[in-house]
């Protein structure tokens, strides 16, 4: 998905996941006590009902384990019957089913002492979030069967790992922009010395940054590694413009002794400056948009559109609040 479509990246990524089970894969461990487990029946039953729920009820694409390779052996001991492509219930067919194997083209899919088991499970969803739900409901259903066999699930894989990491991804933005929000808050409190600016100055640049999620939410745009950055940078960038107007209404406020006419000299004396500060970002970021990387591409038009509305909010919505909240000392 960080490829265009024409991109020969992207061209084999579709071509592989139009012929193959899927691109991602990850595992489901099952974990007994009891020694010699999985050459008993109830335990490789449980194999393929978690495989079946997997097919029925996950937008997983597909799964194997040893169930697969036994169940296979017994259709072709009864003639390719598939009536009989399941695991035997005799523990005699089973421990005869599993002569067929060398010990190498099990253990991928059972240990040395036949106590863990591994389901192997092959998918293409590229949402962490889309994955963490099906995930659940794996890790759900595996809850009755714990405590029926009195074994361990658990699911694994790089691609689990992954998805995790994808997800302090959104944690970290929350935190970034949190930390941001509130050093500025107290830094511009500590200047004007009043809480009231520290929060004239947090409410102005929230519009861009809310504005910002609401647009990614609306189109869709998924938050990655790169988009995740943009509202604590862009919000670094554009809280100047915000800073320059406020220091200028405080000059003007002390020498008129005017609200209106303080807000009015601001807008005069800073607009051009924050206009042509805002045009210029705007074209430097312009040039990301000829990245083949769609991330950047994303990280440029994001930040252009974020850029925009803050100086709007400059415009606009700032001297509206300083109408509303006095930040100068009328002493």
């Amino acid at each position: 998905n960080y490829f265009k479509k024409e991109s020969d990246v992207r061209k084999r990524a579709d071509f592989f996941k139009k012929y193959n089970n899927g691109i991602q894969s990850f595992y489901i461990v099952i974990e007994s006590n009891k020694k010699g487990a999985f050459k008993e029946w109830k335990y490789l039953h449980q194999l393929e009902k978690i495989e079946k729920f997997i097919k029925d009820k996950t937008k997983f694409n597909y799964s194997l384990s040893i169930a697969d390779n036994l169940s296979l052996v017994n259709q072709e001991m009864h003639r390719g019957d598939k009536k009989f492509s399941r695991v035997p219930k005799t523990k005699a067919a089973i421990y005869q089913n599993y002569l067929f194997f060398h010990r190498k083209d099990v253990r991928r899919y059972v240990d040395e002492k036949y106590r863990v088991a591994k389901i192997d499970v092959w998918h293409n969803i590229f949402s962490s979030n889309q994955f963490n739900k099906e995930k659940r409901l794996l890790e759900n259903y595996f809850h009755s069967i714990e405590k029926e066999l009195g074994v361990k699930i658990y699911i694994t894989g790089k691609n689990v790992l992954l998805n995790r990491a994808a997800d302090t991804i959104s944690v970290g933005q929350t935190f970034s922009i949190g930390t941001t929000l509130l050093l500025v808050f107290l830094l511009i409190s500590a200047v004007f010395k009043t809480f009231r600016a520290g929060v004239l100055i947090i409410l102005g640049n929230a519009v861009p940054i809310i504005t910002l999620f609401g647009l990614m939410g609306l189109l869709n745009i998924p938050l990655n590694v790169v988009t995740a950055i943009i509202a604590t940078i862009t919000f670094g960038i554009v809280v100047d413009d915000t800073i320059h107007l406020m220091m200028r209404y405080r000059y003007e406020h002390n020498n008129l002794f005017s609200k209106k006419r303080a807000i009015l000299n601001s807008i005069e004396g800073e607009g051009r400056a924050v206009l042509l500060t805002t045009i210029s970002l705007m074209i430097g970021y312009l040039t990301l948009a000829t990245s083949q990387f769609i991330p950047v591409i994303e990280f440029a038009l994001l930040s252009i559109f974020t850029i925009f509305i803050a100086v709007l909010s400059d415009l606009f919505v700032v001297p509206a609040l300083l109408r509303r909240i006095e930040i100068v000392d009328k002493n």
